[in-house]
């Protein structure tokens, strides 16, 4: 397991139909809605060991179609709402303790919280959601099924947990519970990407046409396979090296055709994303084309909360010409296509993949070399 040391709590959503009425029980934002659900956050836990956690003095904020706020004491084993349905970000406020049975009382042990906080969740009818909050915490192997909420509980028993793996310094989670995230954590400098000045996407120098699919892989989590992409309107595309600008290769696109619907060009496909891009102001690659324009275009998804799936792609047009040239593009220059029917803000921390494509009745030819951001 990634997490060292973890206790899991999960929040699962059981979808009902919510009963409307005037009486006293009928809660008043239920009595809105014909359909809803209810969230049920568990608070106990029986280990296989015999020995039983709890999360006290718990208060759970959930913003969404309602609003509410929801508290578990040391005697609560469960909190249970009934709530619309409808998308809710719930978060864990400070102040919480987790406990262990002693066998003479409860004791608070040593735990950290080590999930993304606050939490996205989206209640629907007739469906089951769940949530979880993700600890760090001390010596026991605990797996625990609560009623038919079907509530999971479980202790890994392992060793403290680290930020220091590339995986974790690219993830935007505090595995080690120090209050620094990512590259803002000391012990994630021993990664290249969290102390280059200028960290490099792909130069072609790495290998890239060994093989039939180049591939980038010098910047994690930029990593993945460039990948050629069309309308369908012409026959092929072809990839391959050519003399880079000042160095021995560069990436060359090519078609003996002109595209006819929406235009066709080169892709990098990440391949764990979303990756995050929000500490740097753009990108910046050089490029040089005999047809003009070129159109640079960054895919994002998901976006919590707006309820994009997938979010459209936010773009720039360039005018490249035959000879090389640097060109950067900030995240506030790239403007949304807008096919997806609403309006999203460029997020630069979910990108998904990097696409360069000339439109319709453009020949397809271009090269493009020392993709980095800065």
């Amino acid at each position: 397991m990634r997490y060292l040391r973890q206790l899991f709590v999960s929040a699962v959503l059981t979808m009902a139909a919510v009963p409307v009425g005037c009486g006293p029980e009928a809660p008043g934002d239920a009595e809105q809605a014909s359909d809803g659900g209810s969230i049920s956050l568990a608070l106990v836990a029986g280990g296989s060991s015999g020995a039983v956690y709890r999360l006290s003095n718990a208060w759970f904020e959930l913003s969404g179609p309602t609003h509410r706020r929801l508290h578990g004491d040391g005697d609560a084993t469960e909190i249970t709402e009934v709530l619309p349905v409808g998308r809710y970000d719930v978060m864990l406020e400070p102040g919480w303790v987790l406990e262990r049975w002693s066998g003479a009382g409860y004791v608070p042990v040593e735990a950290g919280l080590t999930s993304p906080n606050p939490l996205s969740i989206v209640v629907r009818q007739s469906l089951l959601s769940t949530a979880v909050f993700t600890f760090w915490v001390t010596d026991d192997v605990v797996s625990f099924d609560q009623g038919t909420l079907g509530v999971v509980v479980a202790v890994d028993d392992v060793t403290p947990a680290r930020e220091d793996a590339a995986d974790a310094c690219n993830n935007r989670v505090d595995e080690d519970v120090d209050g620094l995230v990512d590259c803002a954590d000391p012990d994630c400098q021993v990664q290249p990407f969290c102390t280059s000045t200028t960290p490099l996407i792909d130069d072609f120098e790495d290998g890239d046409f060994a093989d039939a699919l180049p591939r980038a892989n010098s910047f994690l989590p930029f990593i993945g396979p460039w990948a050629t992409y069309s309308d369908g309107t012409i026959p092929w595309i072809e990839m391959f090296p050519v003399a880079g600008p000042a160095s021995p290769t560069a990436l060359g696109i090519s078609s003996p055709a002109v595209p006819s619907g929406s235009g066709a060009g080169v892709a990098l496909t990440l391949d764990v994303w979303p990756a995050d891009a929000s500490a740097f102001e753009g990108i910046r690659f050089k490029i040089r084309s005999q047809a003009s324009p070129v159109r640079f275009e960054v895919g994002m998804f998901p976006i919590v909360g707006n309820g994009c799936s997938p979010c459209d792609r936010h773009g720039v047009d360039l005018s490249p010409g035959p000879e090389w040239a640097t060109v950067e593009v900030r995240w506030s220059e790239l403007e949304q296509e807008g096919w997806s029917g609403g309006s999203w803000p460029f997020e630069p921390w979910s990108i998904v993949d990097l696409r360069w494509h000339t439109p319709a009745g453009q020949p397809v030819g271009f090269e493009i070399d020392d993709v980095e951001l800065f």
